[in-house]
């Protein structure tokens, strides 16, 4: 019966916890007494201890609307839960970061603060932030991330990246500054969002224990050709791509031949389209005139 009673107690937690506790423990040496005496003979077999009423949440009075409204309630005593912040480290010298939900590894929406930073270069050059770019499915990097959102709402799920230009820089303690810096400058822009949001650096999760990953574990395949491009922009992509350290810094040992038959479909597909000579890195991939990536001090 969910129906409420108006005549009974209003649930107390404390009265609950002490409910569960006299219930669960054995009757003591002096509540048989009691209970002896109680009932005139010394056979104890036979007696129970006296029982508190048990008090039943189900039968207590509602307090809804006491508290505030519901979409404010969460699992940490009433505070509500801040974004997760997280970062990461790639051996060709990259710092990524990217925000999930408080309880869910979609991406948290952080939109509006990711258009202004991108709009004002002197954010992103204070934050040491390269650009926003989308990641890659962990189980095909040439596939994009999904941020976790269905309808309209969907979309990539993107990261911002820091291109070192002293790859030895790029540290897990480095990283962990970098993620609180940003973790309180979203804060200023959380505060103003329709749904007020905060965030918080949860700590650095490059997936090897040689604190690297490759690249191409991040990001998407096109987007690692374009940072390639930017890295050594005295060579072309074909010279690159036919390098075996470069391939491997890049794609990782086990993504080497992945990495060269995706090229070759996309200077394939460009070549199709462009003779006129003027891609300087084959096909379809002057990445170099892309906005958004400078060398950047550390």
């Amino acid at each position: 019966n969910l129906k409420s009673s108006s005549t009974t107690t209003p649930y107390d937690i404390t009265t609950t916890i002490e409910t569960i506790a006299t219930n669960t423990m054995a009757p003591t040496k002096s509540n048989r007494r009691r209970n002896e005496q109680h009932s005139g003979t010394n056979n104890s077999s036979n007696q129970q201890p006296d029982q508190p009423s048990k008090i039943s949440p189900i039968k207590s009075a509602r307090t809804l609307g006491k508290g505030g409204p519901l979409s404010s309630f969460s699992l940490n005593g009433g505070k509500k839960k801040s974004n997760r912040i997280f970062t990461a480290g790639s051996t060709t010298g990259e710092s990524h970061l990217w925000v999930k939900l408080p309880l869910h590894d979609q991406s948290a929406f952080i939109k509006p603060a990711q258009d202004d930073i991108q709009a004002k270069p002197e954010l992103m050059t204070q934050f040491k932030i390269s650009d926003f770019v989308p990641r890659c499915d962990p189980s095909d990097s040439s596939k994009l991330m999904s941020n976790g959102r269905t309808g309209n709402r969907e979309g990539p799920f993107f990261e911002a990246i820091y291109l070192h230009e002293n790859p030895q820089n790029n540290t897990a303690t480095w990283r962990g500054k970098w993620g609180r810096n940003i973790a309180r400058l979203l804060d200023q822009y959380g505060a103003n969002f329709r749904y007020p949001a905060t965030f918080e650096y949860k700590g650095d999760s490059t997936p090897t224990e040689n604190d690297k990953a490759p690249l191409a574990r991040f990001i998407v395949f096109d987007q690692v050709l374009r940072i390639m491009a930017l890295s050594y922009n005295n060579f072309t992509l074909d010279d690159m791509m036919n390098d075996d350290t470069t391939v491997k810094a890049f794609f990782g040992e086990d993504g080497m031949d992945e990495a060269r038959a995706a090229y070759a479909r996309l200077n394939g597909a460009a070549s199709s389209e462009d003779s006129d000579g003027t891609n300087p890195n084959g096909g379809n991939n002057n990445f170099t005139n892309m906005p958004g990536f400078e060398p950047l001090d550390d």
